[in-house]
This record gives structure tokens, C-alpha cells and sequence, in this order.
């Protein structure tokens, strides 16, 4: 158990390197990644965009320009 006042939050770095869930080449700037996947891979790699931009109350305000931006990135190539 923590300490009552410790503060608790994620390593973004670290989640969005993992190999696991996005490949051996993680750190590799590489946006086909998110569509040339099957249904599972696609569903993990949702979960963890979702950590990093919150759900409901407190979503970032950026998600849908970020949804946005990724599918007109992902058209254009």
C-alpha cells in the first residue's frame, strides 16, 4: 500500500514503447502500425491510447483533433 498523499501517475514513455503491444520497432515513427493490425491488437493499442487521453469528465480536451489529425495523416499516405 501507498502512503496516504503519494502521488500516482503513468510513464507514457514507457506505455507507448512497449514492444508488446507495438512491435519490435515501438520507438520507430512508423503510422501504418495502427492500421495493417488484427482486431485484437487494434483493441489493446485503443486501451492504451486511452490511458494516456483519459475517458469522460476528465478526456483531454485534444482527443478528437488528435483522432482527427491521425486519420488524415493515415489518408494521405
Amino acid at each position: 500500500l501507498l502512503p496516504e498523499g503519494t502521488a500516482v501517475g503513468n510513464n507514457y514513455a514507457a506505455v507507448f514503447w512497449d514492444k508488446e503491444i507495438f512491435g519490435q520497432d515501438a520507438d520507430a515513427f512508423r503510422p501504418e502500425r495502427f492500421s495493417d493490425v488484427d482486431e485484437e491488437t487494434q483493441s489493446r493499442r485503443a486501451k492504451v491510447l486511452d490511458i494516456v487521453f483519459g475517458g469522460g469528465r476528465w478526456m483531454c480536451s485534444g482527443k478528437m483533433i488528435a483522432a482527427i489529425e491521425m486519420n488524415k495523416v493515415l489518408f494521405e499516405l
